[in-house]
């Protein structure tokens, strides 16, 4: 089945790639670092209120294994959701352009 889908996805990060704009991808690029901190600070209030120096045993002095990933559990839903959106965007302009033609 996505062997099925893949020719349209391409098709649409193709006719996307031409209307991204720079303010676009250092928009993206802010919130997605201003997430990945959030997402450290996170862990650490987490950690505060429970007393505790370490989130695991896995990595000792480095925080624990949480501390070394806890940026992504905030910022992997953000990009699939965007890449999600951008594909949308793409296939509405592709069957704008269609109508249009």
């Amino acid at each position: 089945l996505n062997w099925l889908l893949l020719p349209r996805i391409e098709a649409s990060f193709a006719a996307a790639a031409y209307s991204a704009s720079w303010p676009l991808a250092i928009g993206f690029a802010a919130a997605l670092t201003a997430i990945a901190f959030l997402g450290g600070v996170f862990l650490s209030v987490l950690k505060r209120r429970k007393n505790l120096k370490d989130a695991g045993n896995i990595l000792p002095g480095h925080g624990g294994f949480l501390d070394r990933f806890d940026a992504y559990f905030f910022t992997v839903p953000y990009v699939v959701f965007c890449l999600w959106a951008f594909t949308q965007v793409a296939n509405l302009m592709l069957l704008v352009n269609y109508v249009n033609q």
